[in-house]
């Protein structure tokens, strides 16, 4: 249910467990980039093959997604990131920095507790806060009803840590359609070398205009930049 409400694809959605059998890529709109969501089949303490890990390892971010109906919630999701760590994977915090140095896979996580619309959901979330304590922060919401799914929608942006620049040709409107896409901590170098290699090689200098700071003013090629920032390429 939750993939059909935030993506374009159309599941197969059913009343009984295991409804999707094997791995779905599914594409999410988010305003003006698409974010490619993969839908797994449902994994429990007893259920995790390894596929499942491998899975894991090479995603960018990891959506956690529990069912509030189910009281035992909590115990479940602790069982199953214990299972992890067993094979030397470690879910951290959206907001934490994934260290090159630790001896685990990190991968950034949201904590999703579906079905916040059924009854005891308030007071199974409110469990699962207080078991998570500081480590993470999770989000409630409602596939079948919308609740906080573009708020949802936010924060997947936000844990796969990636800007959107936009390229101007100069004398030319800046088309917001198409940005690029680069890691944070992006330079200028690296916006011109996204858009071409012969960019990076001739770069001069580059124009740029920012929401509140810049308005045109000449950078470097070291430049760092910021989401929705605006790039005109001097060669």
């Amino acid at each position: 249910m939750l993939i059909k409400s935030i993506s374009s694809a159309n599941p197969e959605i059913g009343d009984y467990p295991f409804t999707t059998c094997s791995p779905a890529p599914a594409m999410m709109k988010y305003e003006n980039i698409q974010i490619q969501l993969i839908d797994t089949p449902p994994v429990t303490p007893d259920y995790l093959e390894v596929w499942h890990y491998e899975l894991v390892k090479d995603a960018d971010g990891v959506l956690f997604i529990l069912d509030l109906s189910n009281q035992d919630s909590t115990g479940i999701m602790e069982s199953i990131l214990t299972k992890l760590r067993e094979k030397k994977i470690e879910l951290i915090p959206e907001e934490q920095t994934v260290s090159a140095e630790s001896p685990l896979f990190s991968r950034r996580a949201i904590i999703v507790a579906n079905k916040s619309d059924l009854p005891q959901a308030e007071e199974n979330f409110s469990r699962l806060k207080k078991a998570l304590e500081s480590r993470f922060h999770p989000l409630a919401i409602s596939a079948s009803r919308g609740d906080n799914l573009e708020q949802l929608k936010k924060r997947i942006f936000s844990i796969l840590h990636i800007i959107r620049v936009y390229s101007k040709v100069p004398g030319k409107k800046v088309e917001f359609d198409s940005p690029f896409t680069l890691k944070r901590g992006s330079s200028v170098l690296d916006m011109a070398k996204a858009v071409h290699m012969d960019f990076a090689r001739k770069l001069k200098y580059a124009r740029i205009w920012s929401k509140t700071k810049y308005q045109g003013q000449m950078v470097n090629r070291d430049h760092i930049l910021e989401d929705e920032d605006i790039i005109e390429l001097h060669i």
